[in-house]
Order: C-alpha cells, then sequence, then structure tokens
C-alpha cells in the first residue's frame, strides 16, 4: 500500500509538471516554466521509493510513469485532433495547452528519464557507501539530478533555436528555481516523511 501511494504521487507530480510546463512565468530576471513550482518534488518521492524498497523498484516505476505519462499525452494529443462540436469555441486555446511541440516533449520525457534514473542510482549508492542521514544523501541526489534534467530539457529542447548566451540564461534559471525547492525544501520534506512513514511501521 505504502510503495503504491509513493508511486502514485511520484506520478502526479510528473504528469501536473508537464501539463503545467506550457506557462512560462518571469521569476526575477529569469523566465521559466510553470512546472518549476511542482517538478523538483517528484524527486521526493523517487528518494523514498528508493530509501524504502531500492534502486530496482524505483527503476521500474521512473520507466512506468514515462509509459503513463506518454499514454496521457497521447490521449490528449488525440482529443486535439478529434473534431470539435459546433459549440465548443476554445478549441484553438485547447489546441495550444494540450498540444506542445513535439521536440520540447519529446525533450520533457528524455530529460525526466535520465534525471529520475540518475538521481535513483546515486541516492542509492550513497546510501549503501556512506553513513550520511537520509537529508544529506537526498539533497546531493537532488542536486545532481537536477543539474541533469535542466540542462538536457533546455538544450534538447531549444538548441540552435535560441542564442547560446539565452540557453545559458534559461538552464542557470532552471537549476536556480529546481535547487531551491528540490533541496532547499524537498531534501527536509523526505526526511520527514521518512520518519512518519518509519513510525507508521513501528
Amino acid at each position: 500500500m505504502r510503495l503504491a501511494v509513493l508511486a502514485g504521487l511520484f506520478f502526479t507530480f510528473v504528469l501536473t509538471a508537464n501539463l503545467m510546463a506550457v506557462k512560462t512565468i518571469d521569476v526575477w530576471c529569469f523566465t521559466l516554466p510553470a512546472a518549476v513550482w511542482v517538478y523538483p518534488f517528484s524527486f521526493t518521492f523517487n528518494d523514498l521509493v528508493t530509501e524504502f524498497y531500492g534502486f530496482k523498484a524505483a527503476r521500474k516505476i521512473v520507466l512506468l510513469t514515462f509509459l503513463l505519462n506518454a499514454a496521457a499525452m497521447g490521449f490528449l494529443a488525440l482529443a486535439v485532433f478529434l473534431p470539435p462540436s459546433r459549440h465548443f469555441e476554445h478549441d484553438a486555446a485547447f489546441r495550444v495547452i494540450f498540444l506542445g511541440g513535439p521536440r520540447i516533449l519529446g525533450a520533457s520525457f528524455a530529460a525526466f528519464v535520465t534525471s529520475g534514473l540518475l538521481n535513483s542510482f546515486l541516492f542509492d549508492r550513497i546510501k549503501r557507501a556512506t553513513r550520511l542521514p537520509l537529508v544529506l544523501r537526498s539533497a546531493a541526489s537532488t542536486f545532481c539530478g537536477v543539474l541533469v534534467d535542466s540542462a538536457a530539457f533546455i538544450l534538447l529542447a531549444f538548441w540552435g533555436k535560441l542564442p547560446r548566451d539565452v540557453l545559458l540564461l534559461a538552464v542557470t534559471g532552471q537549476i536556480l528555481a529546481k535547487l531551491l525547492l528540490g533541496v532547499g525544501v524537498g531534501a527536509p520534506v523526505t526526511w520527514r516523511v521518512a520518519t512518519l512513514l518509519r513510525r507508521g511501521e513501528k
């Protein structure tokens, strides 16, 4: 039951982030996808699955989440291409929101799978090789996952379309925002939830 809940939350945060990513917001001097407020917390549940069930279970959940997200996006694309009724006046807006560019969608999925597997792998290796407390293991693995995710997504999605200085600024903004939430907030949340789960076991 606990694994199902953690996996469900992980999937929910990833799917929500994919739906939010179409909207951009301004934070200081950075223009960022709205998903930066949600996606970093997917690392929290990735770490919790790895902590209690190991890397193999986390790897399966990352891959399953990828497949389920791809299926969800496929169904949304189908809805986009279905002819609208004469009473539906917002078909153009529906297309914009639910039919992101194939390159951006592919970049998002590639970045998610790579960073998700890397985060879980590093978390598990650090746990086996050291006696660091959970909050530090979570912070370290999330830090690496965020770096890979942000760089992979921006470069795969926009390389050749934006000047290099703009790409660098975009990568920097994503990294800072995701680290603030994923490490600064997510790692303590991971520790707190893990503590509550262990108390529940006892």
